[in-house]
């Protein structure tokens, strides 16, 4: 791509004309062994063996966010809303991104307000950048500000990402990822307006 090509990408809800293309993103990562999390039919969207080719079932499956919270002294599963987005250019699915509306005590600790993902073949475009500005604005339409965002300290792409964003380092925590130990990187983000504009600027 020629740096004087400006990226188009608009941010919207999950739609059957992009499906396919969203699929085949998830394929892609499968194949090159990637476990992003967003881009897995089966943890994401809760879809069973033969069924995961079903637009249907991916809406219905991506309303069911599950994360374990302590209720009277018991863990229990609760469903936390939220909001899937995909961004896409004019022909193709390019990223995904979830807005938690609420946080769990798990979710603060190891998780966030906001999760999201670039499909493998976009990625170091710009794309990331697109997406997240997009996202923080949808999160303060949502009235959460600042947002939680979370990456492994080893991830130096979306550590980048998310400082430019004006992320602020809340802490470090001890986590695992696939099974393996990492550091968990906490930021707070600010949503408003004047921020992000700063920010785009920076």
């Amino acid at each position: 791509m020629s740096t004087k090509e400006k990226l188009f990408a608009v941010l919207i809800s999950p739609s059957r004309k992009y499906w396919d293309s969203y699929y085949q993103a998830c394929k892609e990562s499968e194949k090159a062994g990637e476990r992003s999390f967003l881009h897995d039919l089966k943890e994401f969207a809760h879809l069973k063996k033969g069924e995961d080719n079903n637009f249907a079932a991916y809406q219905k499956g991506i309303t069911r966010q599950l994360y374990f919270e302590k209720v009277n002294g018991e863990s229990k599963m609760l469903n936390v809303p939220s909001t899937t987005y995909w961004l896409v250019d004019k022909k193709e699915y390019i990223g995904i991104g979830i807005i938690r509306h609420r946080m769990t005590k798990a979710i603060e600790e190891y998780g966030a307000n906001i999760g999201y993902a670039i499909r493998l073949g976009k990625r170091n475009q710009g794309y990331g950048t697109i997406l997240l500005r997009f996202l923080l604005q949808e999160a303060y339409r949502f009235k959460i500000n600042p947002a939680l965002i979370t990456c492994s300290e080893d991830n130096i792409a979306s550590k980048t990402l998310i400082e430019h964003a004006g992320g602020i380092l809340r802490d470090k925590l001890p986590s695992t990822e696939h099974g393996k130990p990492i550091t968990l990187c906490r930021y707070w983000v600010r949503t408003d307006p004047k921020s992000i504009q700063k920010n785009k600027r920076s």
